[in-house]
């Protein structure tokens, strides 16, 4: 469905569960597109930084799987 190939979509239903609201229209009918827009950029930095905690985490049970050795 469209959800799948529009990851926009798929943000704004996932913004409207969070926020409460009763369906995306909802959401778009009280918030601005500019407070959508910072909603976008708040999430995607929340991903970029758990991707880093992720990878440093990676590395140091590498670090101590190979002071094991």
């Amino acid at each position: 469905g469209k959800i799948r190939t529009r990851p926009e979509r798929l943000f704004l239903y996932r913004l409207t569960e969070k926020l409460g609201f009763a369906s995306p229209r909802h959401l778009l009918a009280e918030l601005t597109s500019k407070e959508v827009a910072g909603w976008m950029a708040y999430y995607q930095v929340e991903a970029e930084i758990r991707e880093r905690e992720d990878a440093e985490q990676r590395v140091e049970r590498r670090s101590r799987t190979a002071r094991w050795k």
